[in-house]
C-alpha cells in the first residue's frame, strides 16, 4: 500500500503549488515552472499570481504565503543558511507539519 494515500497532508494543493513553482524558477526549469503554474491556477490560483510566482514577485501573496514561498527560495538557494528564526518566523504563521511540507 502506498503510505502516500493515507497520510495527512498539511498545506492546500494551491500554496504546494506556488512553492513548487517559485523553486522550479528558483532552479531555471522552465518546464517544471510552467507545469507547477498551470498546477496552481487549475487548484483555484489567480493566473496574475501564477505569472507572478514566475517572475518571483510575489506581492500579490499573503503575508503568510509570502513567508512560506520566500522560505521554500532560501531553502533552495542555500539550505545551509536556514537557521531557527526562519523556523521561528514561519511559526506566527504555520504550524509543524505545515513547515515540514514547506
Amino acid at each position: 500500500m502506498d503510505k502516500r494515500r493515507d497520510a495527512q497532508w498539511f498545506l492546500p494543493r494551491k500554496l504546494k503549488e506556488a512553492i513548487a513553482t517559485v523553486v522550479s524558477v528558483t532552479n531555471k526549469c522552465d518546464y517544471c515552472a510552467g507545469s507547477h503554474a498551470l498546477a496552481y491556477t487549475i487548484a483555484g490560483g489567480d493566473m496574475n499570481e501564477a505569472a507572478h510566482c514566475k517572475t518571483l514577485d510575489l506581492s500579490d501573496f499573503t503575508v503568510s504565503e509570502r513567508a512560506a514561498l520566500l522560505f521554500a527560495q532560501k531553502s533552495t538557494t542555500n539550505p545551509k543558511s536556514i537557521q531557527q528564526t526562519d523556523i521561528d518566523a514561519l511559526r506566527k504563521h504555520y504550524s509543524d507539519g505545515e513547515i515540514v511540507e514547506i
